[in-house]
């Protein structure tokens, strides 16, 4: 489960190391291919039962070390792989594991999140065993970056029971306890995603996870993991595919369509915000003047789109989303959440001037012109670009940090993106790696749901994960080449898989 909000980062160093690690250091022996996979939520894996748990996502170690060894025979055993986070799913967590935390924004326990890992990697061993023997094989390098779903990682004591299964103390294997990959050359430069902006998993203090009360150390809990423990976690019981839906906020809107709003005010205000900007990190939409160029940007009056309060989200809504009709109503809690957004859209610190901007434009594409419309003449252009306002100021910091930057690559919204160029200026292309466990997306879903003749709410409950496409994403980098995003294809009780474009028929 992800959920993503967007704009700045803030970048400190570790605050704990584990001896055994060795520091991170990009291979330089020349010829290496590269590859980024991200987002394989590895769970609890299955009951006593030998049931998987609902909640597991990643049911497929087989066809998990066919791509290990594919990837390994192709590359010559000189192979730098990548997990950019999520590599572990530690947000779900088993009801033997209290986690009552000191508040809403501190949660577990470093010794909770030890025990989780610990068991996370025996209900897995199949997969840890694949890595391990990957990185021994050759010249092969393993590189684990920490993302929202295993930040824990950061913490000597819960990384200690991951690294002892993939054995660090060999030498091959790599934490990257910044956040940030990066080629020895400087030209790719790879993260999970949760720290690009103001958004909802984002850590204030990332890498620094732990905050102490009462003379205890707690995981810092950000409103994104409050939101899943609390939604998809409780939901997934019944409805099984409720997070493999790309967009998530896909899957929670059939689930309202089937049983109603639910959760606070500010609950749903925040969720009417992850809604928008998931749909505008999709749409490739920018409004053009006459010039019709990518640089005559429109200029919105920012004061008049915050002084809207909640009308500049009910502008920025399509007509039939359930939320808002929602808002529209007099129910008590309409009433809450207006007032949350009342106070959203004023705060610049929650919601930047690049965030209005996507309001202002979701708006003005639904036939909305809340926000003082420039002149536009008679021209409404779909083409690629509000997505630029996601990450032009991240990639910008990235940029000085990195001055060879060329590729940027990112996982965390479980979207697959090929490579484009939000900048002109700074000339960096941007790939997204998608998500290595079965993911698919709502035009796929709405075909399954219409072959059984069933609504897409049914759809949530009837559809079972093992019923999605057997494909796994992933970003390859052959020596010097350009980077391209692919598809792993295979079926678990196949004995072999192969790599395909994205669009194949078997990942549709």
């Amino acid at each position: 489960s992800v959920l993503i909000l967007v704009c700045g980062f803030v970048s400190t160093t570790a605050a704990v190391t584990w001896t055994s690690t060795p520091s991170f250091k990009a291979a330089t022996t020349p010829g290496r291919t590269i590859v980024v996979i991200s987002d394989l939520h590895l769970g609890l894996g299955k009951n006593a039962n030998n049931e998987w748990y609902v909640t597991e996502d990643f049911r497929w170690p087989k066809a998990f070390k066919a791509f290990l060894d594919d990837i390994s025979t192709m590359g010559s055993q000189k192979v730098d792989l990548i997990i950019a986070g999520d590599f572990l799913e530690m947000w779900q967590i088993p009801v033997d594991i209290l986690c009552k935390g000191a508040s809403a924004n501190l949660g577990c326990t470093i010794d909770e999140m030890k025990i989780l890992a610990t068991r996370i990697t025996k209900a897995h061993k199949q997969v840890f065993k694949g890595l391990r023997d990957f990185s021994q094989k050759g010249n092969n390098r393993l590189y684990i970056i920490p993302g929202n779903h295993d930040s824990s990682l950061l913490i000597a004591a819960v990384w200690e029971p991951v690294g002892k299964a993939l054995e660090v103390k060999k030498g091959r294997v790599n934490f990257v306890k910044t956040g940030i990959w990066k080629s020895a050359d400087g030209t790719i430069v790879v993260e999970h995603g949760h720290q690009i902006g103001s958004e909802a998993n984002r850590y204030d203090t990332w890498p620094n996870i732990v905050q102490a009360s009462g003379g205890k150390e707690y995981i810092i809990r950000p409103w994104g993991e409050q939101f899943v423990q609390k939604i998809f976690n409780e939901q997934e019981n019944n409805y099984p595919v409720i997070d493999n839906l790309s967009p998530e906020s896909a899957g929670i809107r059939y689930r309202m369509a089937d049983r109603g709003v639910w959760g606070t005010g500010e609950d749903i205000a925040q969720f009417v915000s992850f809604n928008l900007f998931q749909t505008s990190l999709r749409q490739k939409v920018q409004i053009l003047g006459d010039e019709k160029s990518p640089e005559d940007k429109p200029k919105w009056d920012i004061p008049k789109a915050r002084g809207q309060g909640h009308r500049l989200f009910v502008a920025a809504l399509p007509q039939d989303d359930p939320f808002r009709a929602g808002l529209l109503g007099d129910s008590e809690q309409a009433e809450k959440t207006k007032l949350e957004l009342d106070a959203l859209a004023k705060d610049d610190k929650r919601l930047p001037d690049e965030n209005v901007k996507m309001l202002c434009e979701q708006a003005e594409i639904r036939g909305n012109s809340i926000c003082k419309t420039p002149e536009l003449g008679a021209t409404m252009e779909k083409l690629l670009v509000p997505r630029e306002w996601i990450l032009a100021s991240h990639l910008r910091q990235r940029k000085a940090e990195f001055p060879e930057m060329r590729y940027f690559i990112y996982g965390h919204t479980h979207l697959l993106e090929v490579a484009w160029q939000p900048d002109s200026k700074s000339r960096v292309k941007v790939l997204n790696s998608g998500a290595f466990h079965r993911v698919i997306d709502e035009k796929g879903f709405l075909l399954r749901v219409n072959a059984k003749s069933i609504k897409p709410e049914e759809g949530l409950k009837k559809i079972a994960v093992e019923e999605l496409p057997p494909c796994y994403t992933f970003v390859l980098i052959p020596p010097g080449k350009e980077p391209m995003v692919s598809n792993w294809a295979m079926e678990e009780s196949s004995q072999t898989g192969s790599i395909v474009e994205p669009g194949a028929n078997i990942c549709k």
